[in-house]
């Protein structure tokens, strides 16, 4: 009479399976981990690199016009590309809800920021500006407590709207600092980091790995803010001071396109264009952090 089979065998782990190294306890290595890195491969979407070198050469432009406006202007045609792509870039739960919460917080935040008056000594009254993204963060709760559809994926699409709405608010804080001297200057050196390093997204997806990409930017943030800092009245900060600023802003924009360039809705040009806008809007914060320092 035939012995029934054990069928634990087939429960075995994988790595139990496979043969042992010769000379080590250790099992050999399993095929998926000798085909390279889990990290999916990031290409480079030209129109990315290319809204967020867009949006800064133009605001740049418009700083060295000497016109504080036209560098608001141009962000609010960033932030209207977020709004609109923001939640297709993730393609999260209730894209109309999370649209009408980021065009609120648009609104809001952007209309408080500009109108924010200036004070002596400073960057600006931001009172206003804060309550104001208070009840932009309040309506992102209000907007999941509205679902109805179950709320699936509840808390990636409450974060995702409140990631959102803080890239907005860090180019309203930069609002009320338009107008102090230098600042212009300031936007003109942030502009190049990031521009400097927009050219390390080409080499990231075609060459190299992480590190020496992310070396990459750093050095060309560097050399973009450190050249254009001798250039311009940048509120009296000096050199050192100017170059860090410009590679965070750099690295900072960088990263950002750098984790969205693996979502599968990139393929798609509104995601592109968020995520390529937002890379600029993420620098209000550190021309904000300048200008406070030279004051």
């Amino acid at each position: 009479m035939t012995q029934p089979t054990d069928r634990r065998d087939d429960m075995t782990d994988p790595s139990e399976q496979a043969a042992s190294v010769p000379g080590t306890s250790h099992p050999a290595p399993l095929p998926s981990a000798l085909a390279g890195p889990l990290m999916p491969v990031r290409p480079w979407r030209p129109l990315v690199t290319g809204t967020a070198v867009a949006a800064a050469l133009a605001s740049a432009g418009s700083a060295l016009a000497g016109r504080p406006l036209g560098v608001a202007l141009v962000g609010g045609v960033g932030v209207l590309a977020l709004v609109l792509g923001w939640a297709p870039l993730l393609n999260l739960p209730s894209p109309r809800g999370t649209t009408a919460v980021l065009a609120t917080a648009a609104a809001t935040v952007g209309v408080t920021g500009w109108l924010a008056r200036p004070v002596r000594s400073g960057i600006g009254d931001l009172d206003t500006v804060l309550a104001a993204l208070a009840v932009a963060i309040t309506a992102t709760f209000i907007h999941q407590l509205a679902r109805r559809d179950g709320r699936p994926r509840l808390v990636e699409s409450l974060v995702s709207t409140v990631a959102g709405v803080l890239l907005i608010a860090s180019w309203a804080v930069s609002l009320p600092a338009l107008t102090r001297p230098g600042a212009l200057g300031i936007v003109v050196v942030v502009a190049a980091g990031v521009v400097g390093a927009a050219f390390a997204d080409i080499v990231r997806g075609r060459w190299v790995d992480d590190i020496p990409a992310v070396m990459t930017a750093a050095l060309l943030a560097a050399v973009g803010a450190g050249a254009c800092g001798g250039l311009v009245d940048a509120a009296a900060l000096n050199r050192p001071i100017l170059i860090l600023g410009g590679v965070i802003a750099g690295l900072g924009s960088y990263s950002l396109r750098q984790i969205f360039f693996v979502q599968p809705t990139q393929s798609r040009r509104r995601p592109q264009l968020a995520s390529g806008a937002g890379s600029w809007l993420l620098v209000g914060v550190v021309v904000n952090a300048l200008v406070a320092l030279a004051s």
